[in-house]
């Protein structure tokens, strides 16, 4: 019986794991579904890769705007978003996104960035820790690719507005302005200071995580804090 039980347990493992896959499939696809059927209705289409206070700016949004149903999410495709619509791509430093990612799932959901990974659409599947995502030898979580494909996408049509979370405080009238909520500026939430994770990492995990966005890095300091790019 004992050799029975050893043997059932990773088979039930590996049909549960199969199952949330299929799942997860499943609902972005409906997802996409619905997005297709109603994406003449926002007022405005948010995006990013998260971790960068994403889910505080949407929140404030939503609550006065119709928006794209999920900021960070591949099947909301910019290329999809109507020539008369306006989007806005918010980003971060992408070393505290990954370190905001592998916090949730050590404190918060262990299926967060399994789940997060399936939204961004990457290659890999599954992220179990930060040393594991050291060892890969490279982003597995494509935070490059994402952000080109939004911010440099040539297929692009509608009114673009990228912006640095870190320094929305400082342009939050031109944001705000943007996004159609100008008098709405002092009703949103005050800046509060991120406590970034990065002084406190082991010097070569910081040097490999360093090496990972360097070139994303480069690319995102050679934008200006807000970038507003016309309709094609």
């Amino acid at each position: 019986m004992g050799c029975t039980l050893s043997l059932a347990l990773p088979v039930n493992r590996i049909k549960s794991e199969l199952f949330r896959t299929k799942l997860m499939k499943y609902n972005r696809i409906k997802n996409y579904l619905r997005d297709l059927r109603r994406r003449e209705e926002p007022d405005l289409y948010i995006f990013s890769y998260g971790g960068c206070g994403t889910r505080t700016f949407f929140e404030f949004v939503r609550a006065r705007l119709k928006l794209n149903s999920q900021p960070h999410v591949h099947y909301g495709r910019i290329e999809d978003v109507p020539a008369g619509k306006r989007a806005l791509y918010l980003y971060g430093d992408p070393r505290d996104a990954v370190l905001s990612f592998l916090g949730r799932q050590e404190k918060d959901d262990a299926t967060f960035v399994n789940r997060h990974l399936e939204n961004l659409d990457v290659s890999c599947k599954k992220m179990p820790s930060l040393d594991a995502y050291v060892h890969t030898g490279r982003d597995v979580f494509e935070l490059e690719h994402h952000f080109k494909r939004y911010v440099y996408n040539e297929n692009r049509r509608c009114e673009l507005m990228v912006v640095r979370f870190e320094e929305i405080w400082d342009h939050l009238n031109e944001v705000l302005d943007y996004v159609g909520l100008a008098d709405q500026v002092d009703k949103f939430p005050p800046l509060r200071d991120r406590r970034s994770k990065q002084d406190t990492l082991d010097p070569q995990i910081l040097e490999a995580l360093n090496a990972y966005m360097a070139s994303l890095l480069e690319m995102q300091k050679s934008l200006p804090p807000v970038w507003h790019l016309k309709a094609k």
